[in-house]
């Protein structure tokens, strides 16, 4: 089908040039009483204006695919190039994401087939006028009607598809949040250390720590340097690992983050892969969820009874459920206010934490709290709870600057997210309905501040001060977190209030 399709590009192209080299070579008759230099030049006009107006047209097909570097394994997206080709049948699109380290996380290419309408006209319509003038009136029978038929589409079409194009970025006004910040409330407290390992360089037990969940059983570190699982007891002791780097069952390419459930299997995230590869308590692979089925790449995702739910980044944030077999459910779009459309898929950017009931098991509630952004939405499966509660410092959406060149019929744009100030560095639960946020923010306490929330109402509980920063889990009355600084330890601590 692609094949087909350039190969009938490349032959419009062809007779377009053709035609055109004709059309100066022998006019057109039309306008009759207008001389021959002046025809040439306006039927030059409609053949240039045909040429440009066939870059737009109704879409008929469209097809799409990502392309990850096999070792990607970066942080959030921070700059978004897209280059688009038009051409009178095809109309190439890539998009690539870095991080702010410029490695790529994600290209996506999508190629669509649309009817160059203009461009059809403008070949239909020349040979009939030639046809015309040679069969029909003679030359002291006016204008032709022939003529206004011919030029209005193919003059009107790039106009009109320039006004289209053009309002496609703009958006209604968005009212502002209605919401009280609450007043960060630190809770003097000791903690007593149970576990206290130190990791060297040597030892290949973690060679990184990028995402923590805890459970009953121990808890789980995301390697992604290693590209694998760790499960540790709560002694610190190693009891398995599981993956490795690849694209087969149970590998992994971008593991991003992950989750736990009550029964101890363990659910992992890896946006190269696109899926959710779930292991059981011993670490043997029993599922794995796709994703392809999304129109983009999930970067956080949250527990769902029959699945998973997660957001997608499309104009604002977009709530959606895949199934255990990858059926995708989207809810409505949700506008932030402030955060223009074009640049929600950097500013938006968080991580989803799934919410439990009496007996830890999903319920189909969860949160999604912003990384460089201010608050956390409550979700009720595919519905957003009212506006999302504050966080007690102000955290706004960094704002994208946008730069456009454009090269015959290639446009590049580069959106560059501007020096963001990090808030929610980690998301979870506590198994007991209670939400932890680790904030950065801009104290000198960057990344040690663990605010507590009401898991069901959203009210801010209390805030805790790390003796550490790095990530972190909770699991009742423990806490672990896995500092790097810079070799990698490991801290089991227990909260003791004064």
């Amino acid at each position: 089908m692609e094949s087909l399709l350039w190969t009938l590009t490349f032959g419009l192209v062809a007779v377009w040039l053709i035609m055109g080299w004709d059309i100066y070579r022998s006019p057109i008759a039309y306008p009759l009483r207008w001389p021959t230099s002046r025809r040439r030049w306006l039927w030059l006009a409609c053949w240039v204006a045909a040429g440009l107006g066939s870059a737009w047209g109704p879409e008929i097909w469209a097809r799409s695919g990502v392309d990850v570097p096999r070792g990607a394994s970066g942080g959030n997206p921070a700059v978004a190039t897209t280059t688009e080709i038009r051409t009178p049948l095809l109309v190439q699109t890539r998009e690539v994401e870095r991080d702010v380290d410029q490695q790529v996380l994600r290209a996506e290419t999508r190629l669509a087939a649309q009817i160059p309408l203009a461009l059809l006209v403008f070949l239909a319509g020349v040979p009939i006028l030639r046809r015309r003038r040679v069969e029909g009136p003679s030359d002291s029978g006016g204008d032709s009607t022939g003529l206004p038929l011919l030029l209005l589409p193919a003059l009107a079409t790039p106009v009109l598809g320039s006004v289209f194009l053009s309002g496609c970025g703009a958006s209604d006004s968005v009212e502002a949040w209605d919401r009280s910040r609450p007043v960060r409330a630190e809770v003097a407290v000791s903690w007593d250390t149970l576990v206290h390992r130190q990791i060297p360089t040597t030892d290949t037990l973690l060679f990184s720590a990028d995402a923590l969940a805890a459970g009953e059983a121990g808890f789980w570190v995301l390697d992604r340097a290693a590209q694998r699982l760790a499960h540790l007891d709560w002694d610190g002791g190693l009891r398995w690992y599981a993956g490795r780097r690849g694209s087969g069952p149970g590998e992994f390419l971008n593991p991003r983050t992950l989750h736990v459930d009550p029964e101890g299997a363990v659910h992992v995230l890896d946006a190269t892969n696109l899926r959710v590869t779930s292991f059981d308590e011993s670490g043997r692979l029993v599922r794995e969820i796709p994703l392809g089925g999304l129109d983009g790449t999930l970067m956080s995702f949250a527990l769902a009874p029959d699945g998973i739910f997660g957001m997608m980044t499309d104009g604002g944030l977009v709530p959606v459920r895949v199934d255990w077999e990858g059926t995708v459910e989207r809810g409505a779009r949700i506008t932030i206010p402030g955060v223009e459309p074009g640049a929600a898929a950097l500013a938006l950017q968080g991580q989803a934490v799934g919410l439990v009931d009496a007996d830890g098991w999903p319920d189909g509630r969860w949160v999604y709290a912003f990384t460089v952004g201010d608050g956390f939405f409550r979700m009720d499966r595919l519905e957003a709870l009212g506006d999302p509660p504050a966080y007690p410092e102000a955290i706004p959406f960094p704002g994208v600057v946008e730069r456009r060149s454009s090269d015959g019929n290639q446009t590049m744009t580069t959106r560059l997210m501007e020096q963001p100030t990090f808030a929610a560095g980690q998301v979870s639960g506590d198994g007991g309905g209670r939400l932890a946020i680790r904030f950065f923010g801009e104290t000198p306490e960057a990344g040690r501040w663990l605010d507590l929330y009401e898991g069901d109402s959203g009210e801010y509980l209390e805030s805790l001060l790390l003796p550490a920063a790095g990530p972190t889990a909770l699991w009742g009355d423990r806490v672990v977190v896995v500092p790097a600084d810079p070799e990698i330890s490991i801290l089991v601590l227990r909260l003791r209030r004064r």
